[in-house]
């Protein structure tokens, strides 16, 4: 027997990738269906909400609903790109002496806690640059803020550092 034989990591059941996609594909379709329909305010969930919420301060409320959508917002976007990974990892869960239950799951659940530490950054920021009057409360910008956050992104995507992190990357990927 070679050695690749020994170490290669056995397919996952179709029955169990399909549960895993499926459980995947329902979570990101709650997220997108929450950001189409997203309450913009305390009134937006009706009356009910608008006497609980009416002690606590307007901004805070906000600052919540802002959080909400940052993080609903990640699940949304990264989680569909994650899919390879989460499958990668059951496989290799599922492989060993002592496969854990909930393997498959608390990966995405640990990648969703990293993205939702993200969200509460990105809500501090959007609230520190609304405090300063860089943004609206809509995100909408100057058009210089917004020319200066382009040029950064195109200028990010060019520099040897982000290559050289996508290529360590990809070369761990393909060695696994």
């Amino acid at each position: 027997m070679s050695s690749t034989e020994e170490t290669a990591i056995p397919a996952l059941p179709a029955s169990y990738r399909l549960l895993i996609l499926a459980g995947l594909s329902a979570l990101t379709a709650f997220s997108w269906l929450y950001l189409v329909r997203m309450p913009m305010s305390a009134e937006d969930f009706g009356a009910v909400v608008v006497r609980l919420a009416a002690p606590i301060s307007p901004g805070f409320v906000n600052f919540w609903l802002a959080f909400m959508m940052w993080a609903v917002m990640m699940v949304a976007m990264m989680l569909p790109g994650a899919a390879p990974m989460i499958l990668m990892y059951a496989r290799i869960a599922r492989s060993s002496e002592d496969p854990p239950a909930a393997g498959p799951w608390a990966f995405a659940g640990g990648y969703v806690v990293i993205w939702t530490m993200f969200s509460a950054a990105a809500t501090v920021t959007q609230s520190a640059l609304e405090h300063f009057a860089i943004i609206s409360n809509g995100l909408s910008t100057a058009p210089i803020v917004s020319a200066v956050i382009l040029v950064g992104a195109g200028v990010y995507q060019l520099m040897p550092l982000k290559q050289a992190c996508l290529g360590h990357c990809q070369s761990r990927w393909r060695s696994s």
